[in-house]
């Protein structure tokens, strides 16, 4: 058993950027040529898996599906193909689990703020009513 959830992405970037990211669906043509990020890219990412929320010439937002943990080494990924851009992604999981992910370029580097925090599972929140902790 695992933990599922939902990861909202924005990405701020120029235009061309953003066209690209959106056109293959956040894959990287090529891959990334590290199994493990390959197949997150094949599992979670792509024109079928992401949804697109919202865009316009400076911003895409993505809806994506994840696994137990968020993907940011895969995202690190991408923001180092696509240096000019900023990604926020935002989850949360089925367990209550939930985070931001912050990152852009800095040089060569990435800068990362990252903060998780606890919330109510989707058992409490359909039939909590004291929420309470002991």
């Amino acid at each position: 058993m695992g933990l599922d959830g939902r990861q909202r992405l924005e990405i701020r970037g120029p235009k061309e950027s953003l066209d690209a990211l959106e056109d293959s669906g956040i894959v990287l043509e090529g891959g990334c040529g590290v199994e493990e990020l390959d197949y997150i890219a094949s599992r979670f990412f792509g024109n079928d898996l992401v949804s697109v929320v919202g865009r316009d010439d400076n911003c895409l937002v993505v809806s994506y599906e994840f696994r137990n943990r968020p993907v940011y080494e895969y995202l690190s990924h991408i923001l180092q193909a696509y240096p000019k851009c900023w990604m926020k992604n935002e989850f949360s999981s089925d367990g209550g689990y939930c985070g931001l992910w912050i990152a852009s370029m800095v040089g060569e580097n990435i800068a990362v703020q990252e903060v998780e925090w606890e919330e109510p599972c989707i058992e409490e929140k359909c039939f909590g009513s004291d929420f309470s902790r002991p």
